[in-house]
């Protein structure tokens, strides 16, 4: 159970900080102020070891698969995740979890984009330092901490 949820640079929240968080929570507000946007984002933390899901967010909502070119730079899938369709930002996802009655932890969630497939090596190295995990890094950087 979350306690807390903070988002940064994703869709449309510059900076997003909910708490407390309970049990059961009500989320609520006109068209167009954000609501899907927070559940994509409680989505990719839930799940943020699955870089999968990072696609298939566009998929839920209806758009068409695209083809990617990473022989240069061209808009991609994933641009629509950053603020202002602005991949040089980083999305950070941020949640403090209860882990047992008494404890509780804080897990991150950071997404950039990748610009050049030359970048991979160095993600991997970063990725397999921070988690001992085997990833595939073709579609966004996503670091857990």
């Amino acid at each position: 159970m979350y306690r807390s949820f903070k988002v940064k640079n994703f869709r449309c929240f510059d900076d997003l900080e909910i708490a407390p968080l309970e049990r059961v929570n009500l989320i609520a507000g006109m068209n167009d102020v954000g609501k899907t946007a927070l559940l994509e984002a409680l989505f990719l933390h839930c799940g943020a070891w699955n870089v999968e899901l990072t696609y298939r967010l566009n998929l839920f909502r209806g758009m068409e698969p695209r083809k990617i070119e990473l022989s240069k730079r061209s808009e991609t899938p994933w641009d629509s995740l950053f603020k202002d369709f602005d991949p040089s930002k980083v999305i950070e996802l941020t949640a403090e979890e209860v882990i047992d009655e008494g404890g509780a932890r804080c897990r991150s969630l950071r997404l950039s984009s990748v610009q050049s497939p030359s970048e991979f090596p160095r993600i991997e190295q970063l990725i397999e330092k921070d988690s001992g995990e085997p990833v595939i890094p073709e579609i966004a950087l996503s670091s857990l901490t």
